[in-house]
């Protein structure tokens, strides 16, 4: 049964590895990218001072990953919000977000000092970023299977957020809209080792991603580099 996060007082977690290369670098405990989804009411304050703690604890470096504006607004203009309200939402919760990171650094102490908020535009200039984001892009035009990977993940968020159920030409549109959230996160979940200037990292997550099981399958033209892994981070119950 899973844990209700609101409910419950978090104090650990545990972690498990997408694939044995993902285990193996979690055994290293270098590097901590936690991944914070914009409109999860998963991500309260305790939730994420917990696993900010947790992570402090058990890895050498921790470091936080948020969406950037542009990229968290298309989500909502995806479920058919006004380009206004979208924005002033937007806006509102990535503050919320950002606020709760330097709260609970605040109360950790020395944390402070190894543990940076990045967002994806930072890194927008960045060669490699660019170069992951490109080969992103160009394996949606050219891959059917992976073009088909992303907008199902794309309709799944959606459908999350506005209950729909529509399968019409008009919500592919609006679908459609959503997808180059993937192509700006896509790059952190194949190399953050590269981007960050860091020998590895595993961005952590409370669930799996439904694109990472044809990535480590190989099933597309993009690859997960061998100092990259990703685990899910799982509540444990006191």
């Amino acid at each position: 049964m899973p844990v209700d996060v609101k409910k419950q007082a978090v104090t650990d977690f545990t972690i498990k590895g997408h694939s044995r290369q993902c285990s193996g670098l979690i055994k290293l405990r270098e590097h901590l990218l936690v991944g914070i989804s914009p409109f999860n009411s998963r991500f309260s304050p305790d939730y994420v001072e917990a696993l900010l703690v947790w992570g402090h604890k058990n890895f050498a470096q921790v470091d936080v990953l948020l969406p950037d504006e542009e990229n968290t607004v298309k989500l909502l203009l995806a479920t058919g919000q006004p380009a206004g309200k979208a924005m002033r939402k937007t806006r509102q919760e990535l503050s919320r977000h950002r606020r709760s990171v330097m709260q609970a650094i605040d109360k950790i102490g020395d944390l402070a000092t190894h543990c940076k908020t990045l967002q994806f535009s930072d890194y927008e200039q960045h060669p490699k970023y660019q170069h992951l984001k490109l080969a992103t892009q160009n394996c949606y035009e050219s891959c059917d299977k992976f073009r088909s990977a992303c907008i199902n993940m794309s309709a799944q968020a959606i459908r999350g957020r506005s209950g729909s159920r529509d399968k019409t030409d008009a919500f592919l549109d609006k679908v459609n809209l959503a997808i180059p959230y993937i192509f700006a996160e896509m790059p952190f979940y194949l190399n953050s080792p590269e981007i960050m200037q860091i020998n590895s990292s595993v961005m952590a997550y409370h669930r799996l991603w439904p694109i990472g099981d044809a990535l480590f399958a190989g099933e597309f033209a993009l690859r997960v580099d061998k100092r990259q892994g990703h685990g899910v981070v799982s509540c444990v119950e006191s």
